[in-house]
């Protein structure tokens, strides 16, 4: 195959929110970039210009299943707390109060006729 390969790209967003649609969660601080991600790459590092890991690969934007310039790689710090636990549990269980909305931003504080764009707006409980 083509082991040993390296793409390239850029960190373009830093704290996304990624949906779970499998799992009804969201995935917190997700890393953005436009790295190529294919089904035979998701879990390999994603590293800065120094060779550092700092994310590792984890899903794409697609309706398709083709890249399409835009993946998603969980931070190493993330990683870092929860290996220990899957190494001990062989699972790891991710907190989840049961609800998912969106924060108030000022364009939806107007929509919605609010006085301060501040606050979080439940969607699905």
């Amino acid at each position: 195959g083509l082991s040993g390969s390296m793409s390239s790209g850029i960190v373009s967003q830093v704290g996304r929110i990624l949906p779970s649609q499998d799992r009804g969660f969201q995935i917190p601080d997700i890393i953005q970039t436009d790295a190529a991600i294919n089904p035979g790459n998701s879990g390999g590092p994603l590293l800065n210009m120094k060779g550092e890991v700092v994310g590792i690969n984890t899903a794409i934007q697609s309706d398709n299943g083709i890249f399409a310039g835009v993946g998603f790689a969980i931070p190493a710090n993330t990683v870092k707390k929860i290996i220990p636990v899957l190494i001990e549990n062989q699972t790891y269980h991710h907190p989840w109060v049961g609800i998912s909305g969106r924060d108030v931003d000022p364009d939806l504080a107007d929509v919605l006729h609010l006085k301060d764009a501040r606050g979080f707006l439940v969607i699905n409980v």
